[in-house]
């Protein structure tokens, strides 16, 4: 298993647009993507236009294949103000 945190800015008038984006490619993402456990997102309290997206896949190659079909991402990177800040993870046995 490994996990995914992205931190990403949005665009000051972006914020509907990523939000409706995010919904549409996490129903997608979920219902077509077996390896995929986990596409959600939270929006920060202090900056509300500082979002995480929390992934979670069963391996590697789900991760993968996931990036490859990055459906939609087009869309998303025109929310963004810059790049995203992308940390990957490992579970820790017996928390996760």
């Amino acid at each position: 298993m490994m996990g995914v945190i992205a931190r990403v800015r949005i665009h000051g008038d972006r914020q509907a647009d990523w939000e409706r984006i995010f919904a549409e490619r996490r129903e997608r993402v979920l219902a077509t993507e077996p390896g995929t456990l986990a596409y959600d997102l939270l929006r920060s309290q202090d900056d509300p236009l500082v979002y995480m997206a929390v992934e979670r896949f069963t391996d590697r190659d789900a991760y993968l294949a996931h990036r490859a079909g990055s459906v939609g991402h087009e869309a998303m990177l025109a929310c963004m103000d810059g790049d995203p800040d992308i940390t990957y993870l490992d579970p820790v046995p017996g928390c996760w």
